[in-house]
């Protein structure tokens, strides 16, 4: 699921302890990848707890759109993930819901619309790793909410005809 950055998470987390990735996203990356060790579950379960308990404060505390958005989605998408290996697959939509709201607020699906007057264009963007994490966010929740319309029955969130966002190829 490469929807991080390495190096620029990486490299926040070296350079200022102020500048490193909020506390949600962190605990939902360890709960993902304690999961994935299984070595461990009762680890990676408490992982998660605070990671779902964090972010949906976050949203609480500051839910308009606005830098933490991108790192709030990765969140909900990492938990959505831990719930497909653990076979919640009704979380797995709701937490997949919550992340694509946050991107269509923000308007990822338009990232690359070149036809678009808005900010909301890659020439805007502070970083090419920034855009391409958005990206890769994005498709990752569009793949996830089409598993739940195969898996559930359950109608899509994302429109195909208003997506303007480069594919990418993982």
């Amino acid at each position: 699921m490469p929807i991080i950055h390495y190096e620029r998470y990486s490299s926040c987390q070296a350079l200022n302890e102020a500048l490193w990735p909020p506390i949600y996203l962190r605990y939902a990356l360890w709960a993902v990848a304690a999961i994935g060790i299984n070595q461990n579950p009762h680890q990676s379960n408490e992982y998660y707890t605070k990671a779902r308990n964090l972010t949906e404060a976050a949203a609480l505390i500051n839910p308009q759109p606005d830098k933490s958005f991108l790192c709030r989605a990765q969140a909900w998408l990492h938990l959505a993930m831990y719930d497909m290996m653990c076979g919640r697959f009704t979380l797995v939509w709701i937490s997949t819901s919550h992340a694509i709201r946050l991107l269509q607020i923000a308007k990822v699906h338009n990232l690359d619309n070149i036809n678009s007057s808005s900010d909301d264009n890659i020439s805007k963007l502070s970083s090419w790793s920034e855009a391409e994490e958005k990206r890769r966010a994005f498709w990752f929740a569009f793949c996830m909410d089409r598993s739940a319309l195969i898996g559930q029955g359950l109608p899509c969130l994302i429109d195909e005809k208003d997506v303007r966002t480069l594919a990418i190829y993982f």
